[in-house]
């Protein structure tokens, strides 16, 4: 069951990978500039986001997984692009969501969704958003 549940993790950062690069490039592309805001996760979509040219902010709810994110970040050589900000609340993080063009959830894992807090970490962000547009989705 474990082996399964390794596989389908690194299945679905394989397939993340390439859809947030080109979700970059195509803002990029068309002349505009790239902000990506990443809910938790490992860091591959920071990298590869800051990589493809994005300016990017992790929120990550735990401190400590935060360190390590941070140390992912300076070792793939990006950290002049990314920022990390910790804490369950993410109030810092208001600017960020505001003009976020992708937000990606790099939180979610096949055996964890619902426990894991990515979902209410989206739902807050939504809020945000919601909220600095004065109620209108979007």
């Amino acid at each position: 069951h474990r082996a399964r549940l390794a596989e389908q993790r690194w299945a679905f950062f394989a397939a993340l990978a390439p859809a947030v690069e080109a979700a970059v490039q195509a803002l990029r592309g068309s002349g505009r500039d790239a902000n990506v805001l990443v809910l938790g996760g490992v860091g591959v979509s920071a990298a590869v986001a800051a990589r493809a040219g994005a300016s990017v902010t992790v929120w990550e709810q735990q401190e400590s997984v935060a360190g390590v994110l941070r140390g992912v970040i300076e070792a793939n050589g990006v950290s002049d692009r990314a920022l990390v900000i910790a804490g369950r609340e993410g109030s810092q993080l208001q600017p960020q969501v505001r003009r976020a063009d992708i937000v990606v959830l790099e939180g979610l894992e096949p055996d964890g969704v619902l426990g894991c807090g990515a979902l209410e970490q989206l739902q807050r962000v939504a809020a945000m958003r919601m909220a600095a547009r004065g109620g209108a989705p979007g």
